[in-house]
């Protein structure tokens, strides 16, 4: 059941549980910070996507990241809640069912908007579909109190962060997030493990942990 609650809010409720989403935010420029996230998508994803690879992406957003392997020749699909960003294939996460298998799969941005236990259902029906590498990114639970960015000729560009746990969750379109309560790192990865997955390699950037696993 799908129902629009205004021009830039919906809802959809999918085995009672409340999923919220907007379009309105992809017409709109970006904040710079966004900009970069992309470029740490890439970053963890770089050297493992090749030229002719089947890419199935979860969350289509503004489309700049399918776009981009698309112009490297990469075959992308990509899926959707949401049938107003025109994704190749509409649907829910939750509830979708893979038939067609794919060489890697993306999801940044999109496991802290529905509940661990979809989560790990989630990962579950992903692994037989993932003949390789799995990127996506999670939110973790910390307040950046301050940050500055330096370069320098020999070390390059370097960023220095200060910041403490968080409490609450970030945003009520969360529903968890890395070192919140019982969803520890240490808890996560032995979900990966759980549902076939190890993790390869991980990068912090603005409070985002960016992660590349290999189905095993």
């Amino acid at each position: 059941m799908s129902t629009e609650i205004n021009p830039d809010e919906k809802v959809e409720i999918v085995d009672g549980v409340r999923y919220e989403y907007s379009t309105r935010w992809i017409y709109q420029l970006e904040e710079e910070e966004h900009w970069r996230l992309y470029w740490n998508q890439q970053k963890i994803a770089e050297s493992k996507i090749e030229a002719g690879d089947r890419v199935l992406e979860i969350g289509l957003g503004t489309g700049f990241t399918a776009n981009y392997l698309r112009g490297r020749g990469v075959r992308v699909t990509t899926l959707d809640i949401d049938a107003e960003k025109k994704p190749d294939i509409v649907g829910n996460i939750v509830s979708h069912t893979f038939e067609q298998q794919y060489d890697h799969f993306l999801a940044f941005e999109i496991f802290e908007h529905i509940p661990y236990d979809k989560f790990t259902q989630s990962l579950r029906q992903i692994r037989p579909a993932c003949g390789q590498y799995f990127f996506l990114s999670l939110p973790i639970a910390r307040i950046r109190k301050f940050e500055i960015e330096i370069w320098t000729r020999f070390l390059g560009r370097r960023r220095l962060l200060l910041s403490r746990r968080r409490k609450k969750i970030q945003t009520r379109h969360h529903f968890w997030e890395i070192d919140h309560g019982e969803t520890t790192w240490e808890n996560v990865q032995a979900t990966f493990r759980e549902t076939g997955f190890e993790v390869e390699q991980t990068r912090d950037a603005f409070l985002r942990r960016f992660i590349r696993l290999r189905s095993v």
